[in-house]
């Protein structure tokens, strides 16, 4: 008979373990992962005995560390966080702690405006994170620059907006800025199958899209001071119409970047799956997984979002938001 396995946690306050005591008022804990753009969050909700408006009460800032998993195995370090919001409700009374992520991405929220000229994508994002004494992962192929504008955008809008023109998923992980190319983590080996028959529940919301077989791209040649046009396809879709991209670039590198980037948008579609599974620590953002006995849904998908929930009652739960790997 398989042994019961005792889901639990850690809590560390101001570098103090703090789990002893709290765990007794633990009402529940969420621990929100993202593979790219938004911080990762926790929320810890707590029966407040009147300590938490007294001698407890956590400051804006406070540092808070988390670990879930289960006894006798080892954790997921969910990382370092901030309190950002407290609240309180009742009866019966409650604290509630809304936590972010500990990172350089407050410091990058001024809009600046100037010219990157002889650059590479790559320098881009390693002069940005040098000005914040941050480091750099980069996986992808890089797109030069002669010149790129960024015109009143905060750094972390700039580099948003290149990671999406250019196909990466871009994080902000403490003080490293993670640059990643999409089609390079949608083929690493899947972390795990998962059976439909395991899911605790999950919704498929499928709406109609257009499946294109490749692109038209058009794009500026200022070297010969015309338009020009280039089209490709994908082996993998032998019938379809072309997506038609027109977007303004110094060279064809660029424009075909951009209009794969683009075609993979279209050809995920507005696809969203969720599941919901008995909590599992290996289960987190940027991992791949593989979906079985759901039909034409079958497949390997990215967790784009993985959501940790655990509660004395109900124990521990994860969900996860999963999008199609695409091989371009």
């Amino acid at each position: 008979m398989e042994k019961v396995k005792s889901p639990t946690l850690k809590v560390v306050f101001n570098g103090v373990d703090i789990t002893e005591e709290i765990t007794p008022l633990v009402l529940h804990l969420e621990y929100t992962d993202h593979s790219g753009g938004a911080d990762d969050e926790v929320e810890i909700e707590l029966i407040n005995d009147g300590r938490w408006w007294g001698s407890w009460y956590p400051e804006k800032g406070t540092s808070v560390e988390v670990w879930i998993g289960y006894e006798g195995e080892p954790f997921l370090p969910c990382g370092k966080f901030e309190i950002e919001e407290i609240s309180f409700d009742g009866p019966p009374d409650r604290v509630s702690l809304h936590c972010v992520s500990t990172s350089i991405r407050k410091q990058m929220r001024t809009k600046k405006t100037r010219a990157w000229e002889n650059t590479t994508l790559s320098k881009i994002v390693r002069d940005i994170a040098n000005e914040y004494g941050g480091r750099v992962i980069w996986e992808g192929e890089d797109v030069p620059f002669k010149r790129i504008d960024q015109r009143n955008e905060t750094d972390l809008a700039f580099l948003q907006r290149l990671a999406n023109d250019y196909g990466f998923k871009f994080k902000v992980a403490g003080n490293t800025l993670v640059f990643i190319k999409a089609k390079q983590l949608e083929a690493l080996p899947p972390i795990a199958t998962i059976y439909r028959e395991q899911c605790l529940n999950y919704s498929i919301d499928d709406k109609a899209h257009k499946v294109y077989k490749g692109a038209e791209v058009i794009y500026f040649d200022p070297k010969e001071n015309r338009k020009k046009s280039y089209k490709f396809e994908l082996s993998n879709i032998p019938v379809g119409d072309y997506l038609r991209v027109e977007t303004k670039n110094e060279n064809l590198q660029q424009a075909i970047e951009k209009a794969k980037a683009k075609l993979r948008r279209k050809n995920k579609g507005e696809r969203t799956i969720s599941l919901t599974l008995v909590g599992n620590t290996k289960l987190v953002a940027g991992q791949v997984v593989e979906l079985k006995n759901f039909g034409i849904y079958d497949g390997r998908y990215l967790i784009e979002k993985s959501h940790h929930r655990f509660g004395p009652q109900e124990g521990y739960k994860t969900t996860l938001e999963v999008s199609p790997c695409l091989n371009y």
